[in-house]
């Protein structure tokens, strides 16, 4: 059911933000599992986030769910998709049970992630933070995908490709830190 509303939403179009899209997702999944009475959090990407695919918060002025750019850029929409799942099950919890912790081991934690087909705990590979001393800027290969740390802004090309291909692929800038 999840991929279904995954295929069907998250295609309307390539260029829309992807907060935006992150937004649309909550609002469906609110309907068809929570009838709505889940409270919407603000949804943001947050390029700082690298030891999890996403997390909430309870502030004064509401929820906020700060899903991980560096997994939403290396996995894509289905791991961005159970993680937004798998965030709402918090949500859930922290509306139901305010007095009580609940942890993920917990078994209605990991009853509603089997009833929401999302994972427990993330099941991928954690992308590795290139935070090394004195590192600003991490760049990225379009085509081989390296990631390169650097201390200031570059242009250049990924040595890499260029050693086993020869052909010059421009490196984009992945993220700031």
């Amino acid at each position: 059911m999840a991929q279904t509303l995954l295929k069907r939403f998250v295609d309307i179009d390539e260029h829309t933000d992807p907060t935006d899209k992150a937004m649309h997702l909550f609002d469906q999944y609110n309907e068809l599992y929570f009838q709505n009475e889940l409270p919407v959090p603000t949804i943001r990407f947050s390029n700082k986030m690298s030891a999890c695919g996403g997390s909430l918060s309870k502030r004064k002025t509401g929820y906020v769910l700060t899903l991980s750019a560096l997994y939403h850029t290396k996995y894509g929409w289905e791991i961005t998709d159970g993680t937004i799942r798998h965030e709402m099950i918090h949500l859930y919890m922290f509306e139901t049970y305010p007095d009580q912790k609940v942890r993920h081991d917990d078994k209605r934690f990991v009853q509603m992630c089997k009833q929401m087909d999302c994972s427990v705990k993330m099941e991928v590979e954690r992308p590795t933070p290139y935070k090394k001393r004195g590192t600003k800027y991490v760049y990225i290969c379009p085509k081989c995908e390296i990631l390169f740390p650097r201390k200031k802004k570059v242009r250049g090309y990924c040595a890499s490709c260029i050693k086993k291909t020869g052909e010059k692929h421009q490196v984009t800038l992945f993220m700031v830190y």
